[in-house]
């Protein structure tokens, strides 16, 4: 894909309530895939109780039961969150990527789903989505969980609701309607200072820097191929970039070993993707 590239995403505020699933405008064709090391087995464990979870949430278009089943997955203090929360309509889905966090503790999943998004004048429409939930360990078992102190931040400020635990007056969305940003000039505040690098053996790590340019905070991720390109080590300084703020994404060749990838970076909420080729010389 090519550098640039993107996806286009709606926040939801309606009736009080932030919604915690973001779609995009157009659906992005996916690369080609190829065969990595075998996940551990914490990322195992997690990776079918993520599946359960999304394969419940897609049997509950058709079946409350499978929505009260799902809540046996919700840690305890995202329940009442969880049960408010608006559901998505999934029609399909696949785990695109999993990150362990503090210690195999939490975890960052992204499962790219397809989904029926109801638009004004344009009536209900499918797309690809890539959406980003939480995990951690209670009694030895993976919970989703929903963090009520960045449930509700945006790269435009905080949204307030009842779910996201903040105080003070709700948003004038009449204002915000009638000042609202074009969305290429707010991804275009999302930067990055180069889409190659050549490793060396006089220079055999370097980096490359993501810049954020708005007033709230992004999300910055990276797929599971990123991380298994034979013969290189990706790294990424902060995978949560505060307005006005930057991070560094370190890539490192092993001595003697010829490296050729690419490394697929994302923004979210977003939805900039970035694609890095990286080779040694």
């Amino acid at each position: 894909m090519p550098v640039g590239a993107y996806r286009v995403k709606f926040l939801h505020y309606h009736g009080g309530m932030v919604r915690w699933f973001l779609f995009p405008l157009v659906a992005v064709s996916a690369w080609a895939q190829t065969t990595g090391p075998a996940p551990s087995e914490a990322e195992s464990r997690l990776r079918a109780r993520v599946d359960k979870f999304y394969t419940l949430l897609q049997e509950g278009r058709t079946s409350v039961r499978s929505l009260r089943q799902a809540e046996a997955l919700v840690a305890e203090d995202s329940k009442d969150a969880y049960y408010v929360a608006r559901k998505p309509d999934i029609r399909e889905f696949h785990i695109s990527s999993v990150e362990l966090i503090e210690g195999g503790q939490r975890a960052k999943v992204v499962v790219t789903a397809k989904v029926t998004v109801m638009m004004v004048g344009a009536g209900p429409q499918e797309f690809d989505a890539p959406v980003t939930s939480t995990w951690k360990l209670e009694n030895g078992e993976w919970m989703f969980y929903m963090d009520p102190v960045t449930l509700g931040q945006t790269p435009f400020g905080k949204m307030y609701g009842e779910t996201t635990g903040a105080t003070g007056p709700p948003p004038d969305l009449a204002a915000l309607m009638a000042n609202k940003p074009n969305a290429a000039s707010l991804q275009s505040k999302i930067k990055i200072d180069r889409s190659s690098v050549v490793l060396t053996p006089d220079a055999p790590v370097q980096f490359v820097t993501i810049s954020n340019e708005l007033s709230g905070s992004i999300d910055i991720s990276m797929d599971d191929l990123s991380k298994r390109i034979p013969g290189l080590t990706v790294s990424l300084g902060a995978s949560r970039v505060e307005g006005g703020k930057s991070t560094q994404v370190k890539l490192e060749a092993k001595p003697g070993v010829t490296v050729s990838g690419t490394v697929h970076l994302f923004v979210a909420p977003l939805g900039n993707e970035f694609d890095v080729q990286v080779k040694t010389q």
